[in-house]
């Protein structure tokens, strides 16, 4: 008997094939210990690193009185930190930088060298970023010499760094749209995983829905310009930089030597490996029916799901603690959480609750009540 499928299935039936059928359920199982195996590897990568960084000592040390120029500035942290070539900057007693940039962070410690500095007081302003992906700043003063009237602790010096610190802090712009990219990368993965799932375990024949591949495609998208955007604005963001700096080539250049940057890159990879993926998920036959998915297509999808749930948790608050491994775990399951329930709400809403849904979409709402009872729980 020649294969055949239907509307309200996407896998083959006939005679021949009819006990060969996946069933949801054994999909199901299949993602479940595939996704396992996968937040095990994403948390295998993930060092251990610690969130929310201090400043514990720096050389010169806050107020110094040096008889000679320092040949470098050294600042070391209670934990690992990431800094780009503008971390530390040292300005004289007007207001102008005397330093040539430079400055590199070898796990807690960041060094910068410095040029032959005359007699006078300093001011030393430094933002560096910690490893959950947020900026820290701070300033000191230091002297050189004895010279009269510029003691490194006076009342004018102070406020020489209080005023250099502030126009460091970060411009609210360049925050803004890092906010907003990682807001679209958040609904992204939501909409993108959920519509999968949905789609391929919960209801099946969404498949063949145009609703359903668009909230697919919205998240594939939102989530791509997120992070292209992020990568982009996170230079900027992390040196406290303005809008104009967006597309510096040197700051992408520095986010990319970081963990964020390679992070947030390997989404970036991950997406469009996932592209063809989703566009076999989503495809129809002439018929309109959905077309059977290869033997091969659950384990790299699956994988590539996971990985893209982890990218959040390797560039973020996951990689900050002790328990780096459980924290990360922990993470990927939060965010394939609030994917499944709220990108698969979203797929109910659109296709399943719409005026011209078929009967048969009412089918999916008991699982996917059990679904969100089991996603709301972790």
């Amino acid at each position: 008997m020649p294969m055949r499928t239907t509307a309200a299935s996407p896998w083959p039936i006939g005679d021949r094939h009819a006990d060969q059928r996946p069933s949801a359920r054994r999909w199901g199982g299949r993602i479940v210990v595939v996704a396992v195996l996968a937040a095990a590897l994403v948390a295998a990568l993930a060092a251990p690193a610690a969130a929310h960084a201090e400043l514990i000592r720096s050389d010169p040390a806050p107020g110094a009185v040096l008889q000679r120029s320092p040949a470098e500035i050294v600042l070391t942290f209670t934990e690992s930190v990431e800094a780009q070539g503008g971390a530390i900057r040292v300005f004289d007693t007007d207001g102008e930088r005397v330093d040539q940039g430079g400055a590199d962070a070898s796990g807690s410690t960041v060094r910068m060298p410095l040029p032959d500095l005359g007699d006078g007081s300093y001011v030393v302003t430094w933002r560096v970023t910690s490893a959950d992906a947020h900026p820290i700043s701070g300033a000191f003063t230091f002297q050189v010499g004895q010279g009269a009237g510029a003691g490194a602790t006076s009342r004018e010096v102070q406020g020489l760094a209080d005023e250099l610190l502030a126009e460091q802090g970060g411009d609210r712009v360049v925050g803004a749209v890092y906010g907003v990219a990682r807001f679209l990368v958040f609904a992204g993965l939501a909409l993108l995983i959920g519509a999968v799932f949905f789609s391929l375990v919960i209801w099946p024949p969404a498949r063949a829905t145009a609703g359903a591949r668009r909230v697919a495609l919205t998240g594939w998208i939102a989530t791509f310009v997120g992070t292209a955007v992020g990568l982009l604005a996170y230079g900027p963001y992390a040196e406290g930089l303005g809008l104009g700096d967006v597309l510096s080539t040197t700051l992408l250049g520095n986010t990319l030597d970081v963990r964020f940057g390679q992070v947030w890159l390997a989404r970036l990879l991950l997406l469009l490996v996932a592209a063809p993926l989703c566009w076999m998920l989503f495809a129809r036959t002439d018929d309109g029916a959905p077309r059977p998915l290869p033997a091969w297509w659950l384990p790299p999808a699956a994988v590539i799901a996971v990985a893209l749930a982890g990218t959040p948790a390797l560039a973020g608050h996951a990689v900050s603690g002790d328990w780096v491994t459980a924290a990360v775990i922990a993470d990927v399951i939060h965010v394939l959480a609030m994917s499944l329930w709220l990108g698969g709400l979203t797929v109910l809403a659109v296709v399943g609750l719409s005026r011209r849904a078929p009967v048969e979409a009412r089918d999916a709402l008991d699982p996917f009540s059990l679904l969100a009872l089991w996603c709301v729980i972790a």
